[in-house]
This record gives structure tokens, C-alpha cells and sequence, in this order.
């Protein structure tokens, strides 16, 4: 899911409405103004492609289940591989099982190309095997816009 930042907010409160604030107040304006809003389009549209393809080519993997004593802080690794083209920074999300605890419910992170291993602190509460169910990935647009 592409989600807008606020850089393409101040876009478009920069560009996008004061172009369409010209072209209602002098219409002899209008074709110039939509020409500026279909490039100022044409961008957002591009990096948000760009942001797609590159999250694509991002993998996370972890063990099915995490094994860890019961109140002794502890960490379980995450597999990350990038088969992207450059390295990009990315922001993980975790949402662990009942029973278990972090103080670190996000972390930012680097991705090399290839494969990479990011150690998520943690720390058991409950005995048992805790299954991890979700682990998010979210990553930035080439423009930032995304």
C-alpha cells in the first residue's frame, strides 16, 4: 500500500494548489496551468512506481517459531534480502504473539543488496513455542513522496 508523505503534501499545497488557484481566477491560464499540473502528476506517478518496484524486490524471513526463555531479554533473527538494485533504508514492523514483549515494536534499518540478518530484541513472558504471525516492511519512495 503507497501511503503519501508530507513532502507530497507540501507538493501539493506548493504547486498543485496554486496552479489550480491561476487557472479558475485567469482563464486565458488554464492550458499552461494544466500542462504544470499533468507534469507535477507525471512525477508523483513516477515515484510512486519507483517506490513499488523497490519494495518488491525486499523478503523477510524468520524462523516459524521463536524459542526463547521466560523473562531473560533474548533476540530473534530476521532474514532480509534485498534483490533490488541499490541499497535502500527501510523501516520493519513486528506484531509479536501473546506472551512475548519488545521495546522496540519498529526498527530502521539498512538493506544491503543481498541477504542480511537483523536481530529483533525481545523478551519472553509466557513459556511455549510462539508462532510469529506479521512482519511489515515499509520503505521510502525515490523522491519521497511515497
Amino acid at each position: 500500500m503507497l501511503a503519501p508523505s508530507p513532502r507530497l503534501l507540501l507538493v501539493s499545497v506548493v504547486v498543485a494548489l496554486p496552479l489550480a488557484s491561476v487557472a479558475g481566477m485567469f482563464p486565458n491560464l488554464t492550458v499552461g496551468c494544466a500542462a504544470g499540473l499533468v507534469v507535477c502528476a507525471a512525477f508523483v506517478v513516477f515515484d510512486a512506481m519507483a517506490a513499488l518496484q523497490r519494495i518488491s524486490g525486499i523478503g523477510l524471513a524468520t524462523s516459524r517459531f521463536i524459542r526463547i526463555t521466560k523473562d531473560v531479554a533474548a533476540s530473534f533473527p530476521v532474514t532480509l534480502e534485498n534483490k533490488g538494485t541499490e541499497a535502500c533504508d527501510l523501516r520493519l514492523g513486528v506484531t509479536l504473539p501473546q506472551g512475548m514483549e519488545t521495546d522496540s515494536p519498529v526498527l530502521d534499518v539498512s538493506a544491503p543488496l543481498g541477504a542480511s540478518v537483523v536481530d529483533w530484541p525481545c523478551t519472553g513472558r509466557a513459556r511455549g513455542d510462539h508462532a510469529l504471525r506479521e512482519l511489515f516492511v515499509e520503505g521510502g519512495s525515490p523522491l519521497g513522496l511515497w
